[in-house]
């Protein structure tokens, strides 16, 4: 499961934003004030999704990442 944390941005268009902690590239979900949710790779956009759930699953059928076992 691909872990994301909110952080804080400046721009006007975008009401909120994550990135994934654990992915193996940068991986960012972006809020924008169309109540859409942005996936970015990189500096590339990928594409817009309904719900914050669907632009996660995409982003890990899409990159890699790293799982951390806990006991």
């Amino acid at each position: 499961m691909m872990k994301f944390a909110k952080y804080d941005t400046k721009a006007i268009d975008i009401k909120t934003a994550w990135m994934a902690t654990n992915a193996v590239s940068e991986v960012d979900i972006i809020e924008n004030i169309n109540d859409e949710y942005e996936l970015w790779i990189g500096k590339n956009f990928v594409e817009m999704y309904e719900t914050f759930d669907i632009a996660k699953r995409n982003a890990e059928a899409k990159v890699g990442f790293t799982v951390k076992w806990e006991d």
